[in-house]
């Protein structure tokens, strides 16, 4: 399998908690709209985005996102009352951009998953991967 898609949390984020969130001016408004959107009894059923955006680097985009990763990632119970456990993955935006261009059978993989898993997180979106910039 691919060292580029992650389809479990990585250690250092397994921990966090939101409430463990300092720092930010706004801390509390993020805490609450980090539970609002996590507690969206239709979250998978709707297809909800989250966009988490800052212009700095290092101030918790990608622990944020894993923490929200993490909380859909949990046992949950399905329309029909059943214990079902929703698919992840994760990837780095610029590294998935690079890979494209690969034709190996682990590639093949990684597109179709990224493509397919319900649940994705799209990590360090950057300009510096644009296509004015190859």
């Amino acid at each position: 399998m691919s060292h580029i898609v992650r389809t479990v949390i990585p250690k250092l984020h397994r921990d966090w908690d939101i409430k463990d969130l300092f720092g930010a001016v706004n801390t509390e408004e993020i805490q609450n709209k980090v539970a609002k959107y996590i507690s969206d009894p239709k979250i998978l059923e709707d297809g909800n985005n989250l966009y988490i955006y800052s212009p700095m680097n290092g101030n918790g985009k990608s622990r944020i996102a894993n923490y929200v990763l993490q909380q859909l990632h949990k046992p949950r119970l399905d329309s029909e009352g059943k214990a079902v456990i929703v698919p992840i993955a994760q990837v780095k935006f610029g590294e998935y951009l690079i890979s494209r261009g690969q034709y190996t059978d682990d590639a093949l993989v990684d597109r179709k998953l990224v493509m397919t898993v319900p649940i994705l997180l799209l990590d360090d979106v950057s300009p510096a991967f644009s296509s004015n910039n190859p």
